[in-house]
C-alpha cells in the first residue's frame, strides 16, 4: 500500500506544509471573493441603484460607474484622502446635512461627471 504524500510531508516538513496550506487557503479565499464581486457587479440590476442610507461612497461610485474621486468633493474630501467606509446616514449626520440633500448632491455630481465624460 502506498503512503499518501501529505503524510510524509506532515512528518518531515511540518512547518513548510502548514505554511503552504495557509497560503493555499488564503488564495482560495481571495479567488472566491474576486469571482463573487465580479459576478455581483456584472449584474445589470446593480447599476444605478437608488441611493439609500446603508450605502457607502464606494458602493455608490461602483453602482453609478464613476471614479471615487467624483464623489469626494461631495463629502468635502480632497482627492488624496483615504477611502470612506461609513454609510451615507452617518456621513450626512457628521456633515450636518439631511440625507435628502446628500442624495441630491451625489446625484448632481454623477450627472456632471457623465455629461463631461467622453462616451
Amino acid at each position: 500500500m502506498t503512503r499518501l504524500p501529505w503524510r510524509r510531508l506532515w512528518k518531515t516538513q511540518r512547518t513548510a506544509f502548514v505554511v503552504f496550506l495557509a497560503a493555499f487557503a488564503l488564495m482560495l479565499f481571495f479567488a472566491g471573493r474576486a469571482v463573487f464581486f465580479t459576478i455581483y457587479w456584472m449584474d445589470p440590476s446593480h447599476a444605478d441603484l437608488p441611493i439609500e442610507v446603508w450605502m457607502t461612497p464606494g458602493y455608490v461610485a461602483r453602482s453609478y460607474d464613476v471614479p471615487p474621486d467624483v464623489l469626494r468633493p461631495v463629502f468635502g474630501l480632497d482627492p488624496d484622502s483615504p477611502p470612506m467606509h461609513q454609510n451615507l446616514a452617518k456621513l450626512a449626520r457628521d456633515m450636518d446635512v439631511t440625507l435628502e440633500q446628500l442624495q441630491l448632491d451625489i446625484t448632481q455630481a454623477v450627472q456632471i461627471y457623465r455629461q463631461a465624460a467622453p462616451k
